[in-house]
């Protein structure tokens, strides 16, 4: 199911403490460690200091799809890009944060730089059947088993696609990551295996009914006083078919259906193996 979400819905069971909707960054805390898992989603327990990385991130992302749907509009480049630019402006013009890196003038510096170093890009952006452009997509359907507390209720997976991209004739979901690492292989080899490339290659072929080649990720290094891109090459889509009767969430999640929902378990170490 793609559709666009107005309120806010538990991902647990009613009254209960039993997570059924499940996007990556949940699944991501259970697999590194349930006691993270424990105190972050189910006690919401967060920093008291806004996240700079949070926050540029967001900006970064949100300059750049409007800078795609105005692009899809028919305007050109350089109209789409003061239009996006304006808009990040206004959002970003107090900015709370003293970082090395992530600051209001390397925030801006990265989305024009972006934009201008793929004012031409091979990798189209693709345009759905209502006319408008694939990105920022929110998607959630269901899986074919739920928790056993429920019945009724399926296991759910959620989340957002940052963009679909027409590329060699081919459709990719592309992904945009901001970073202070440098941008090596090293770097990207973080991202395979990973929940959220996984789990967006199987959202894309579901709600758009259409093989997905596999995920692109547009990387961009925040310096002091520069900002540098890297595209690696497109990963193959090794997500198993919802046919094939493999399971796209690990066993991991069981857990929660016997134990995590009720108290905390008494966990020796970060679940690694899991």
């Amino acid at each position: 199911m793609l559709e666009k979400t107005t309120d806010a819905q538990s991902p647990f069971l009613p009254n209960t403490t039993i997570q059924y909707a499940w996007d990556s960054t949940s699944l991501g805390y259970l697999k590194r460690c349930p006691r993270l898992y424990y105190y972050t989603v189910l006690c919401g327990w967060t920093s008291v200091e806004d996240s700079v990385d949070l926050r540029f991130g967001i900006e970064y992302h949100r300059a750049l799809q409007e800078y795609d749907v105005l692009k899809s509009t028919g305007l050109k480049h350089d109209d789409a890009v003061r239009g996006a630019l304006r808009s990040l402006l206004t959002r970003a013009h107090e900015w709370p944060f003293d970082h090395k890196f992530k600051t209001k003038e390397a925030l801006i510096r990265t989305c024009l730089w972006y934009m201008e170093k793929f004012r031409d890009d091979p990798a189209k952006t693709y345009i759905l059947e209502n006319g408008k452009p694939a990105v920022e997509l929110s998607f959630r359907f269901d899986l074919d088993w739920g928790p056993d507390a429920a019945t009724d209720q399926p296991y759910m997976l959620c989340g957002h696609l940052d963009k679909v991209v027409v590329y060699n004739d081919e459709l990719f979901d592309l992904d945009r990551k901001t970073t202070t690492k440098t941008l090596s292989d090293y770097y990207f080899a973080q991202f395979e295996p990973d929940n959220q490339m996984t789990l967006y290659s199987l959202a894309a072929k579901v709600i758009l009914d259409a093989p997905i080649k596999g995920v692109i990720i547009d990387a961009a290094q925040v310096l002091t006083e520069s900002s540098r891109f890297v595209r690696n090459s497109p990963w193959p889509n090794t997500t198993p078919s919802r046919t094939t009767g493999h399971r796209t969430t690990p066993p991991a999640i069981s857990m929660v259906d016997v134990g995590l929902g009720r108290s905390a378990p008494r966990i020796r170490e970060c679940a690694r193996d899991i």
